[in-house]
């Protein structure tokens, strides 16, 4: 999803981690993420929910509304998912 700044993510947020949650626990998934990127200052915020350890071993910031600090990631495809994969590959 991308925004024009990433403070829009805050009146949204609980709605979009209780959609994660459903996501995780229907679909019976290890993670769901949400990537909300700020196309104007290049960072993103990733909103997540699933195994605590996949998560722990993302290397991004936990910020006070659980939300993951991602400065600089702007694609899904060539820096997100290989994170993501890596991250899945380490704690299994």
């Amino acid at each position: 999803v991308e925004v024009g700044n990433l403070s829009e993510l805050a009146t949204r947020l609980d709605e979009l981690r209780d959609a994660l949650k459903q996501l995780v626990e229907s679909q019976n998934l290890k993670l769901a993420l949400l990537m909300v990127t700020d196309v104007v200052r290049g960072n993103s915020r990733l909103v997540v929910q699933g195994n605590s350890r996949i998560i722990g071993a993302l290397p991004y910031r936990r910020l006070d509304d659980e939300t993951l600090d991602a400065p600089g990631l702007m694609s899904r495809k060539k820096q997100l998912l290989p994170t993501v994969f890596a991250a899945i590959s380490q704690t299994t």
